[in-house]
């Protein structure tokens, strides 16, 4: 599992004893989480940010209340916007003969990053207590509305009419950079000229994502 990776430095710091943190549902809970995802007309990928905004809502909420985060960073964190993301499949876009000739063995080719954006996290006043004893943050209804959030910036770009351009851009992005990272692996003074130039990110230098969430795995078209 992925810590919040914008909680204060200052204010999370890594216990010295790892814990084990995978939960396994039951084949039953697992088929009652789809049917639902099913009737509200949305799958588990655009559900999985939400839920791990909560999360990550829920620790927030209790660093402050145990005074492990000032006031003024409380009030920022309040209104920043969260950031994410999670691999989504290719593989219905790739060359099928390609495919099965053994292509679908190339993960790096086969996965693309999907990155979206939920709003400010929710919070909830003193005393808003479940029936569990944990803080209501969002109701059932604007729960949905941020997973059709998600739904709408996914359906916007997969059926981008430049989608498979913008994917190739990224990757051919990801292979600079990695070229540039083995060739410091290999104490090369620097990348050879012409094998690919590390472009300025779309993202600001000091976007911080909470969450990436796997896995977005396939997506229908038809559902976005």
């Amino acid at each position: 599992h992925t810590l919040p990776t914008n909680v204060g430095r200052d204010t999370y710091r890594t216990p010295a004893v790892k814990k084990d943190l995978r939960r396994s549902f039951s084949v039953d809970m697992t088929t009652a989480i789809l049917a639902a995802c099913r009737e509200k007309n949305i799958t588990l990928t655009m559900a999985l940010p939400v839920i791990a905004q909560l999360a990550t809502s829920h620790i927030l909420h209790k660093q402050y209340s145990e005074g492990r985060m000032t006031h003024e960073e409380w009030e920022h964190r309040k209104r920043e916007p969260m950031h994410f993301f999670l691999p989504v499949s290719l593989r219905p876009y790739l060359n099928q003969e390609w495919v099965e000739r053994g292509g679908l063995a190339e993960v790096f080719l086969s996965v693309n990053l999907f990155y979206c954006t939920l709003p400010f996290m929710p919070t909830a006043p003193e005393g808003a207590y479940d029936a569990t004893g944990r803080k209501i943050l969002l109701s059932d209804g604007r729960f949905l509305l941020r997973c059709n959030l998600i739904k709408q910036q996914m359906a916007s770009y997969m059926q981008h009419p430049l989608f498979l351009e913008i994917v190739e851009a990224s990757l051919q992005q990801s292979v600079a950079k990695r070229r540039l990272i083995a060739s410091q692996g290999c104490r090369r003074a620097s990348t050879p000229t012409g094998q690919g130039e590390i472009l300025p990110s779309v993202f600001g230098e000091d976007t911080t994502y909470t969450v990436g969430v796997s896995s977005g795995g396939n997506v229908r078209i038809t559902l976005c």
